[in-house]
């Protein structure tokens, strides 16, 4: 089971737990311009980011409001999760989680962020490939 959590709003250099757990994709909070949120928190130990600034949400009574926050990462995030495992249903967790870092793309500016903002046509269409990139990097060291 891939899990995914926020890293938190306190615009600190730190992942909060549970995003910080080492088999957690940790999801932070970029902006509109392309830059991490200035609400986000943030680090090389967070793995991506995802759009979080002004999204639409339900509201109910059929309307719609516009929230903010890595929440609204998260889901995102979760969302490319089902997708890349639609691509590839036999990726192990960190399989998934190295996936998203290695096709994520950087950020225009500002704190460092591990794998920058998810991609999600890139995770897609890496992610048939993404379990045999593994055994063949481990069949080579043990050659």
């Amino acid at each position: 089971m891939v899990i995914v959590c926020a890293v938190g709003n306190e615009a600190r250099e730190e992942a909060l737990f549970p995003a910080r757990l080492p088999l957690v994709i940790s999801a932070a909070a970029m902006a509109p311009d392309g830059r991490l949120a200035p609400f986000s928190n943030y680090g090389k130990k967070v793995d991506v980011c995802a759009p979080a600034v002004n999204i639409p949400v339900a509201a109910g009574d059929d309307k719609y409001s516009t929230m903010s926050g890595t929440s609204l990462a998260t889901a995102i995030v979760a969302g490319v999760v089902v997708h890349v495992l639609r691509a590839n249903p036999k990726l192990k967790p960190p399989q998934v989680k190295d996936l998203l870092k290695r096709t994520g793309a950087p950020l225009t500016s500002g704190p460092a962020i591990g794998g920058g903002l998810v991609n999600a046509f890139r995770a897609v269409k890496d992610a048939p490939q993404q379990g045999k990139r593994k055994r063949q990097s481990k069949e080579s060291a043990e050659s």
